[in-house]
């Protein structure tokens, strides 16, 4: 199998090219060039284009390898845009309607993965993708690039969650806690601690009351968190800790989706479903930190506004932290459905969407750091991330 950096060098040494020459074409320097032979830094394929205006021979040459490659299906670690821009040059060039049914299972399943779940198509999926993509190659640019800690958690204690489930869940928010270096105090700030550990949080807001998040751990791209702007705020945090859970069960995977309702499910996706959740009770509430608030607050007869002031203390949704009761015996189900409030209707607040709001600082930083310095130009970064000139505008104004 080949990477688009290893056609790139084959097709150079073929020609008698130096690195200097061929750099000069592609728009890069030609220590730049070396990393992307050497499979160390991303060929973006829009240096293709750059070869086309001042090469058209070479262009042709290059691209007919490119081609040849792609549907031989040798290649591997393309992403979702460059198999668009491929399709786009393919379909404009040589006036063929492509058809995705025609790529490898791959392809196939990392494109359909980015826009559709269970046939269902969310635009804002394939944005996400895009988002998360970008960010990964500014870290390469500029070599800041945060490895995220080794999450995964020992084999021992999710055979004990057969067993033991309560037992489990507190080992694994434990052991995920400790890698984390969080202690045993209340998480104020999740999304931050996240981002700090290179686990990328973004919000868009997703039409469907069904779809909560969703979570890549991608080598190239991952670890990655999408969070649907439109839940309520309060159950912000749950979600995060619950797909945190995922991406420590789920290495294997590129992408779980996260639904209120489980729909069509098979028993082992349904059991981890249920683990996900316990743990991010667990990781969110301590156990012994919640049993000293519980103690020193609520005393032997719980009232609802007991259970708001946990809910503040935890930075939980009232239904989280009244549902930790119950999983540590602090009060039995009867006390439960007479505590649990009832649901008012569905919440949305995509009105309020703001998308600078939604993208994590760092990746901001890194982004109008590569504009400013002439990494990349306005117009590449609006085709990239799928924005409006008017989105562009907001995110990279100082307001």
């Amino acid at each position: 199998m080949k990477k688009l950096g290893d056609v790139l060098k084959e097709y150079r040494i073929k020609k008698g090219l130096s690195q200097g020459e061929l750099a000069t074409l592609l728009g890069i320097s030609p220590s730049y060039l070396s990393l992307i032979e050497q499979g160390k830094r991303r060929f973006r394929f829009s240096m293709i284009m750059e070869i086309k205006e001042r090469n058209k021979k070479i262009y042709d040459e290059l691209f007919t390898l490119i081609k040849k490659e792609f549907f031989n299906k040798n290649l591997t670690g393309v992403s979702s845009w460059e198999i668009d821009e491929i399709i786009k040059i393919l379909e404009k060039d040589s006036g063929l309607k492509v058809l995705r049914s025609s790529l490898s299972p791959s392809f196939r399943t990392r494109y359909n993965r980015a826009i559709t779940i269970k046939g269902k198509v969310y635009p804002e999926m394939e944005r996400f993708i895009a988002f998360t993509e970008f960010y990964s190659e500014l870290e390469e640019v500029y070599y800041e690039r945060i490895h995220p800690p080794y999450l995964t958690v020992p084999t021992h204690i999710i055979k004990l969650y057969e067993t033991d489930r309560r037992k489990a869940t507190e080992f694994m928010a434990i052991f995920v806690r400790k890698m984390l270096n969080l202690g045993e105090s209340p998480v104020s700030n999740l999304e931050a601690i996240l981002g700090a550990n290179g686990i990328k949080v973004f919000s868009f807001p997703i039409e469907k009351n069904r779809f909560s998040g969703c979570v890549i751990h991608n080598a190239d791209i991952g670890p990655a968190i999408l969070y649907n702007w439109n839940e309520i705020p309060a159950r912000k945090p749950f979600t995060l800790a619950h797909e945190l859970g995922h991406l420590v069960l789920s290495t294997g995977e590129d992408m779980t989706v996260d639904r209120r309702i489980s729909d069509e499910s098979t028993e082992h996706k349904e059991i981890q479903e249920s683990m996900v959740s316990d743990f991010a009770s667990a990781f969110l509430m301590p156990e012994t930190t919640y049993r000293y608030y519980w103690y020193n607050i609520v005393g032997t007869i719980p009232t609802r506004m007991h259970i708001n002031i946990l809910k503040d203390i935890f930075n939980v949704s009232y239904s989280a932290a009244l549902y930790r009761a119950v999983q540590i015996d602090l009060i039995n189900f009867d006390t439960y459905h007479h505590l649990k409030l009832k649901r008012t209707g569905r919440f949305y607040r995509q009105g309020d969407f703001n998308l600078k709001e939604a993208l994590p600082q760092r990746f901001l930083y890194l982004l109008l750091r590569a504009i400013a310095e002439g990494k990349y130009t306005k117009e590449e970064v609006k085709k990239r991330l799928r924005l409006t000139k008017r989105e562009l505008e907001r995110i990279i104004s100082s307001e």
